[in-house]
This record gives C-alpha cells, sequence and structure tokens, in this order.
C-alpha cells in the first residue's frame, strides 16, 4: 500500500467503522480473534455496539472458555471511547503527519465534533503519547500498512494472554 499524503487520502481510507474495524483487529490479531483473558480461539459475536451516527459499529466477542466479554479496543487507548474509529483514524494520521501539535480546534472542525470533545481527544492521545500500540497503530495508519512485523505491541491490558 501507498503512504497518504493528504488528508483527503486518509479519510477515503478510513471512511466507515467496519473498515476502520477490520483494519484494527488485523493489527491486533493477525492469526485470528483470540480471548485477552485466556487465549482461546472459540469466541462468538454477541452483538453490535450502535453509535448514535453510525449504522454498523464495532463487534463485542465473548469466550465460550471464561466468558469474557471484550472489543478490539478493549484494553487499548481507543478503550471505552463513544466516537466513531474512522474519527480517530483521521486525528491519528494528522498526529502522526504533522509537523506541529494538532489544536482541539482543528480536530473539532475536520471530524465533526464539539471543542470539548476534540479536547479530550487530544488528552487522551497526549496521556497514551509513549504507548506502543498508539505509535504503531498511527505509524501503519500512516501508510495504510496492515501486515504484521514480530515485535508489535499487543496493546492487551496488564496480565492478558500474549498470542
Amino acid at each position: 500500500m501507498t503512504q497518504l499524503t493528504s488528508l483527503a487520502q486518509a479519510r477515503a481510507r478510513y471512511f466507515d467503522e467496519e473498515r476502520c474495524h477490520s483494519f484494527l483487529e488485523q493489527i491486533r490479531w493477525p492469526l485470528g480473534v483470540r480471548c485477552l483473558r485466556c487465549g482461546s480461539r472459540k469466541l462468538s459475536q454477541v452483538r453490535r455496539l450502535r453509535h448514535r451516527s453510525e449504522e454498523k459499529a464495532r463487534i463485542l466477542y465473548e469466550c465460550a472458555g471464561c466468558n469474557y466479554q471484550f472489543s478490539a479496543t478493549t484494553g487499548t487507548f481507543l478503550h471505552r471511547s463513544h466516537l466513531p474509529l474512522h474519527h480517530w483514524f483521521v486525528v491519528l494520521w494528522q498526529y502522526q503527519t504533522s509537523a506541529q501539535q494538532i489544536s482541539g480546534a482543528w480536530i473539532a472542525k475536520n471530524i465533526g465534533v464539539t471543542y470539548t470533545t476534540a479536547w479530550r481527544m487530544k488528552v487522551r492521545l497526549r496521556r497514551n503519547k509513549n504507548n506502543e500500540f498508539l505509535q504503531e497503530l498511527a505509524r501503519r495508519i500512516v501508510q495504510g500498512d496492515i501486515r504484521r512485523t514480530e515485535n508489535l505491541p499487543s496493546g492487551l491490558p496488564p496480565g492478558a494472554v500474549p498470542l
């Protein structure tokens, strides 16, 4: 895949929730989804989580072995965010490619959220700026690359079974 060089290209590539979710899953689980707690592959999709502005959203999994429920965002900086993933991906693209810090006003204007929401996104990114999963995800969003590297951080919560 070619590197994305403009905001318009980033928006075109990551335009819907399903595509972003699939991208996130492929980065996190290149060999298929596994339980974050016990590592089992015996999973069922419980339901689709709905967002106010999205018809289809993130998928919730339940492990048949330990009954743990999780999604692709569980344990990552995206966990418990009620914003659609495509908003986060556009902001991450800008965060990674901009020579200067991005402002809350830029985020609010370009993804169509309130300034308060934009400010909270910025705070979350700032708090996690040294997080390896965030850095790798942002790098791959810019490159449009979903191939797994050997040293990719899993973004798993502490104590979770690595893949």
